[in-house]
């Protein structure tokens, strides 16, 4: 999706959270961080501060961590 999007809508980046779901309940933790990162830097201040410990959490895993950091 363009970025012009997102500054015309900015609700568009829950996408990227639902997207994210979808990846963890998948068994994508790594996709699922990727998308819930995403989601954060579109959404700015107006995410909830349980996103923020969502990702956090997910960060914590051994796995996802390095992962992520290589996909981002």
């Amino acid at each position: 999706m363009p970025a012009e999007a997102f500054s015309a809508l900015p609700q568009y980046s829950v996408m990227y959270w639902t997207l994210g779901q979808a990846q963890e309940a998948a068994g994508m933790p790594t996709a699922a961080l990727v998308s819930y990162r995403q989601f954060l830097t579109l959404a700015g201040e107006e995410a909830a501060p349980w996103t923020f410990e969502k990702v956090e959490q997910l960060q914590a895993e051994p796995d996802t961590v390095m992962l992520a950091d290589v996909a981002s």
